[in-house]
């Protein structure tokens, strides 16, 4: 593998390694070519109704690879799965707890562009919802990412684009930003908001830590026969930030495990695309893991 990625121009392969694979519908922060997660987010009490308590577990799973066209062009294909088990209880109506699903294909291209310039573009398609019926159109989920990227040394690149999600509530695109700074050897700054942003030191080859804030969330459809109504979404939003450490067998194969405050939770109900109101938790300390492949990034590849 490393012999395949030698070749290629560094501060594309960093900005290829970021977009890769999608933890939420669009573009999301990622270091990995293969990747398996677990999170849990404990069971935080309603703050209107405090009879009212929710919890959320996810597994996530996600695969892409860039392939390369030609020398500063990669085509950049990925796969991404997502569980979400919603746990309530108190006061929720006799609603069922529902178990939501997405699974997500998308495609881009990188087009490096000089010797500082890169363009990426990434188009997605999927399906989001509880499963619980035939997959019909309300399923189904359209993304994209575009991003113009500018390296201004080896230690910094910086970019700027948008990012469309047609579940995020509004048909307009949303602003994004990019950095990837590394102001020492041992530490950098890694970042796609509105995604992730990473801050990382090295302590050894094997281990580094630092602090990670993520905004996750998706919209999901919800069955006629479980809920007794048509055209029924749900909605969740998560802001969180906390520590993070990586444990490193070499520098392709890593496991991470991490904790967080989730300083913000919503969810919300949709009924005929309208906002039918929703709730938004207390916060809690949210906690989980991941394991895995791809470069580390820390060293620049190896001229063949």
């Amino acid at each position: 593998m490393q012999r395949l990625l030698s070749p290629w121009s560094p501060s594309v392969l960093a900005l290829v390694a970021v977009l890769l694979v999608s933890r939420r519908a669009s573009a999301q922060l990622t270091d990995s070519l293969v990747a398996v997660s677990g999170e849990e987010l404990p069971w935080s009490k309603d703050r209107d109704d405090p009879a009212r308590q929710f919890r959320l577990r996810i597994i996530r799973a996600g695969v892409g690879m860039p392939v390369p066209l030609a020398r500063r062009t990669y085509l950049l294909p990925s796969v991404a799965f997502e569980q979400i088990s919603v746990g309530a209880r108190g006061d929720v109506a006799g609603a069922p707890a529902p178990t939501l699903r997405s699974v997500m294909a998308s495609l881009g291209i990188a087009q490096g562009i000089g010797e500082h310039w890169t363009v990426i573009a990434i188009g997605g398609l999927g399906l989001a919802s509880d499963f619980a019926e035939p997959v019909s159109t309300r399923d189904l989920v359209v993304t994209a990412t575009g991003l113009v990227t500018y390296k201004i040394n080896d230690a910094l690149s910086v970019g700027g684009g948008i990012v469309y999600d047609q579940r995020s509530g509004t048909p307009l695109p949303l602003p994004a930003a990019l950095v990837n700074w590394k102001p020492l050897p041992n530490l950098r700054v890694r970042g796609f908001v509105p995604a992730r942003v990473d801050a990382e030191y090295r302590f050894a080859p094997w281990i580094s830590a630092g602090i990670r804030a993520t905004f996750s969330g998706g919209r999901y459809a919800l069955s006629e026969r479980l809920y007794g109504q048509q055209d029924l979404q749900v909605a969740y939003s998560t802001a969180a930030v906390g520590p993070d450490v990586t444990l490193s067998l070499n520098d392709w194969l890593h496991f991470d495990v991490y904790a967080a405050a989730a300083v913000y939770r919503r969810y919300d109900v949709y009924r005929a695309g309208n906002d039918d109101g929703g709730v938004s938790l207390n916060p809690t300390v949210s906690y989980g893991f991941r394991f895995w492949v791809g470069p580390s990034m820390w060293d620049a590849p190896r001229a063949p």
